[in-house]
């Protein structure tokens, strides 16, 4: 089967997953679909304006994702202030001068974070990914606007009997800093199951569950020893 590999390495990424209000902007410990998603979606041009043709292409698609380098998370304590930010009834907030507004958060990031995805599909779908990966529309980031790539994304399409063969078998994108390497699979051939609520909907994220599992260094075949 065809499958498409991704790269996302950077600085800085940040994977939203539960973040409702200003206070608390979270960010998952692997990529999320909703992100990927998005992400495609952005290289094609398609806007956040039309979920529902963002959520038909998360229906096309099916990923798995390998922590190269699982990176460390930190928090980052952010302030904004203007007149125009809104509650979230929509009503004006005026808690400072002038009729300023001012809210503070904390966002929270993965430094130093690689991470290789696979993603399988319809052979038609994978080369329209790839193509607009090459040519993206508009600039692409790694979850969060700001996260700017330090590698190239697009790694290529591949030929691999499952999403898991592919993990377990192309090179690590950046020397690992773990001698395990977590494995997230949308199927439950191993490993310990988990719920996460990234499936884009039209008008609301769905929840879905996948498999995780720790695979040793040595198994990966792409791998060379330091």
């Amino acid at each position: 089967m065809s499958i498409l590999i991704l790269r996302l390495q950077g600085p800085l990424q940040s994977w939203g997953e539960h973040s409702m209000y200003w206070d608390l902007c979270d960010t998952q410990i692997l990529p999320t679909r909703s992100g990927i998603v998005g992400l495609i979606g952005c290289a094609m041009g398609i806007p956040r304006t039309r979920p529902a043709d963002l959520a038909r292409l998360s229906e096309a698609i099916h990923i798995g994702i390998r922590a190269d380098r699982r990176g460390r998370v930190m928090s980052d304590y952010q302030i904004a202030s203007s007149p125009n930010l809104q509650t979230a009834e929509h009503g004006s907030r005026e808690n400072g001068p002038r009729g300023r507004a001012t809210i503070t958060c904390y966002k929270q990031y993965i430094e130093d974070g690689a991470f290789t995805v696979a993603i399988s599909a319809e052979p038609a779908i994978l080369s329209r990914i790839a193509e607009s990966l090459q040519h993206p529309r508009w600039n692409v980031y790694l979850g969060r606007k700001g996260c700017v790539p330090s590698y190239p994304i697009l790694d290529g399409i591949y030929a691999y009997q499952s999403v898991r063969e592919a993990l377990t078998s192309i090179p690590l994108v950046l020397e690992a800093d773990s001698k395990k390497l977590l494995l997230e699979l949308e199927t439950g051939e191993e490993g310990k199951p988990v719920t996460r609520q990234d499936v884009p909907g039209e008008s609301q994220y769905y929840r879905r569950t996948v498999w995780r599992s720790l695979i040793p260094l040595e198994e990966v075949s792409g791998h060379v020893p330091q």
